[in-house]
């Protein structure tokens, strides 16, 4: 493990102060069993045991600026682990949060753009993703001659979300879906919009982008009067 260089510099971003009472920060008794089933620890020296001590010294910007917290996939077995329940997983998403958005890696934070501008995260329009549901529907009715793909049905009990991955690339996948719920016989319905079922700013801390899109879709459940949202991943 790589020696931890304190600073006397104040931190300019006190992640203790944003995360330390509802993580639990201050009851880490430095066991190490959060790092003992991390599947990253030890990746650049790093693990959640010497996370949470460098968010005591104040080391924030070495937390902020470090590769690990992006390396680290949330499980969430540092948690359960956890003797003391600190939540690791929201001070890793705390952490990203701070992160200026075009220093996030990858392309998780143009996924989650996407989403936020146009619906869902690989950007089809309501017309392409109507015109696939509609195609997988059709096509199952060779197998189901009954089928019927209810869109925008208001009042259904089901409101059902999609990865849209599968509508972009995987369009038999929804077939498996339809199958579910007609052999359910529940009252169900896709929406022609908002029925992206995942969302990458849980993934970037993005916490505007999360509240947005998370609040459009519910609106749109209620203005559907659909009970439960039911999502398919």
């Amino acid at each position: 493990m790589a020696r931890i260089l304190v600073s006397k510099e104040k931190a300019k971003t006190p992640l203790r102060d944003l995360v330390g009472e509802t993580s639990k920060l201050d009851q880490c008794l430095t066991c190490g069993t959060c790092a003992g089933g991390c599947p990253v620890a030890d990746w650049e020296g790093m693990d959640p045991r010497k996370l949470v001590r460098m968010i005591h010294y104040g080391l924030d910007e070495q937390v902020i600026k470090s590769n690990w917290i992006w390396q680290c996939t949330n499980c969430q077995r540092c948690t359960w682990a956890c003797p003391m329940g600190i939540n690791f997983g929201e001070i890793i998403t705390t952490a990203r949060s701070l992160v200026p958005r075009e220093e996030t890696p990858g392309e998780i934070q143009k996924t989650a753009n996407n989403h936020r501008e146009t619906m869902n995260n690989m950007r089809l329009t309501v017309e392409d993703a109507l015109e696939t549901f509609n195609w997988m529907a059709d096509e199952l009715r060779e197998e189901i001659p009954d089928f019927e793909l209810p869109i925008d049905k208001e009042g259904a009990e089901f409101f059902c979300t999609i990865n849209s991955k599968n509508v972009q690339y995987y369009p038999m996948d929804l077939q498996s879906i339809y199958k579910i719920f007609y052999a359910a016989g529940v009252d169900w319905t896709i929406s022609s919009k908002w029925w992206e079922g995942t969302n990458y700013a849980m993934f970037t801390g993005d916490f505007d982008t999360w509240e947005y899109t998370l609040r459009e879709q519910a609106k749109r459940v209620e203005e559907l009067g659909c009970r439960v949202m039911a999502y398919t991943e």
